[in-house]
């Protein structure tokens, strides 16, 4: 096709399971005016003869076959990039379904607002069970603004809220990417999504919103190339060091620092409790603390520009306490060998101590309480009243305020709980 409406661009690694799926959805569109460019980027598990058999039978696929794996979706999508002649791209997943009318509501939006970036939201679908859930989408309507065209001018203290940075569930016209000459970020085996789409976010002057559902994104799939958080830890500081420096450099920096402080720490949150080993998640809060935080520019945050009291407790968690370096030296120097363990506080704190010494593996969790165990609604954890009731060796205070802390250890006092046996991690 010599010039296409709309270049869809697929990187694809290891997904047959799911890639006929895709595929299907993809030339079934009803909308018809498009190139489906696929880049099958060192395959091993007959994605390729999947690939060219849908080259075969239809003239829009065009396949871009690479012999070694890349690492992560970025170079695949700039080849497809480089090879697009749409007026509008879409960068796909090839574990990813789509309803088959989304290019056509994408195109018409687009066309009718004249907009140079239109977003829809998603489903998650299980990898395991295939169900659908119309929950953790993409979009999130409460940062948005009232209106059907807007640039983050309109927005400048949420504009990186709107969403979480994924780029599947874009639709982008290609005149704006060439005229900013942006490509993602190659080297980053995790979180290579995050430069190329926070640009776009403020480099377009006209964005737009689809509330319907359109992709169904695949979730907890344990062989995706984004779960190997604990092999690449550098990945977030170079994501948002690079789209620091792009921000800097081009004068933007100053108008979006809130939005961009927030949504930073809270990915760094949320990679941070993806972790599951206990080495690991010690790491990583070294590297927070002792040099991202500095280089992020997070070190001098007012707490008052904090947007939730979960990203206040994550930030007090790094800044102004020895988090990680106690909890070891609890668990492998002042406990004995299998000790039983309380964990006092199912905040953002206590989520992390709790799987730390899952993790660890030397003792044994005999409860985790929270005064608010009704409101939180996890059933592993309970109110404390059941500790007048439980033998056990410590009990790990796993909480960032300082003031809460001191009202829980009068608590314990209260409930005749022996004061050597409780510590502060």
């Amino acid at each position: 096709m010599v010039h296409p409406r709309i270049s869809v661009i697929v990187p694809v690694h290891n997904t047959s399971r799911y890639l006929e799926q895709c595929m299907n959805t993809l030339v079934n569109q009803t909308f018809r005016d498009l190139e489906i460019i696929c880049v099958n980027d060192g395959s091993t598990d007959g994605s390729l003869d999947i690939l060219k058999e849908f080259e075969r039978s239809d003239k829009r696929v065009v396949l871009v076959n690479r012999e070694t794996a890349s690492g992560s979706a970025a170079l695949p999508r700039n080849i497809g990039l480089k090879r697009a002649k749409g007026k509008y791209v879409i960068f796909l997943d090839s574990d990813d379904y789509f309803a088959e009318i989304m290019l056509e509501k994408l195109y018409g939006h687009a066309e009718k607002t004249r907009a140079d970036l239109v977003m829809c939201d998603n489903y998650t679908v299980s990898s395991v069970t295939d169900k659908i859930q119309d929950r953790d989408t993409e979009l999130h309507s409460r940062y948005l603004p009232a209106k059907d065209v807007f640039s983050y001018q309109d927005i400048p203290d949420t504009i990186f809220q709107i969403s979480n940075a994924a780029v599947w569930h874009k639709l982008i016209l290609r005149e704006m990417i060439e005229r900013y000459q942006l490509e993602f970020q190659v080297g980053v085996p995790s979180l290579d999504d995050i430069y190329f789409v926070n640009i776009l976010l403020v480099r377009a002057k006209r964005i737009s919103v689809i509330r319907d559902r359109l992709v169904y994104y695949r979730v907890v799939r344990p062989d995706a190339q984004t779960t190997s958080i604990e092999r690449h830890k550098e990945s977030i500081f170079y994501a948002f060091h690079a789209l620091n420096q792009y921000l800097k450099k081009h004068g933007l920096y100053e108008s979006v620092k809130t939005s961009l402080q927030n949504w930073t720490l809270a990915t760094m949150a949320w990679w941070m409790h993806s972790i599951s080993g206990y080495q690991a998640y010690s790491d990583m809060y070294d590297l927070y603390r002792n040099e991202y935080f500095l280089k992020l520019g997070l070190a001098d945050m007012k707490r008052r520009d904090l947007y939730s009291e979960d990203l206040v407790s994550f930030y007090d968690s790094i800044m102004y306490r020895e988090f990680c370096p106690s909890l070891k030296i609890v668990l492998e120097t002042i406990l004995e060998p299998q000790s039983r363990i309380v964990i006092y506080g199912a905040g953002v704190v206590g989520k992390n101590i709790y799987h730390a010494v899952k993790e660890y593996g030397n003792h044994t969790v005999e409860a985790w309480c929270d005064q608010n165990a009704e409101q939180i609604g996890n059933p592993i954890v309970s109110h404390p009243n059941i500790l007048e009731n439980l033998e056990f060796d410590a009990l790990l205070i796993a909480i960032g305020k300082q003031k809460i802390v001191e009202e829980v250890k009068v608590y314990l006092k209260e409930l005749g709980i022996a004061e050597e046996k409780i510590y502060r991690v």
